[in-house]
């Protein structure tokens, strides 16, 4: 695990729930969870189809992608 400032950081093996990742997001203990959310497709009129820019990395249209 990293920390914002980039320092590697260890998250305790506990058998404990009140000290998991669960546990603390549960306890709305977010200080040290960072969270990450995936870009959703648009909706293209001219393909009928849900698109995303991949910016040049997709040649190919594939069902995958998704």
């Amino acid at each position: 695990m990293v920390n914002r400032d980039g320092e590697e950081t260890i998250w305790p093996d506990t058998e404990n729930e009140a000290e998991t990742i669960s546990g603390k997001f549960a306890a709305n203990e977010v200080d040290n969870i960072m969270f990450f959310f995936n870009k959703p497709p648009k909706w293209n009129e001219q393909v009928q189809a849900f698109v995303l820019n991949f910016n040049g990395r997709v040649d190919k249209a594939s069902v995958k992608n998704f």
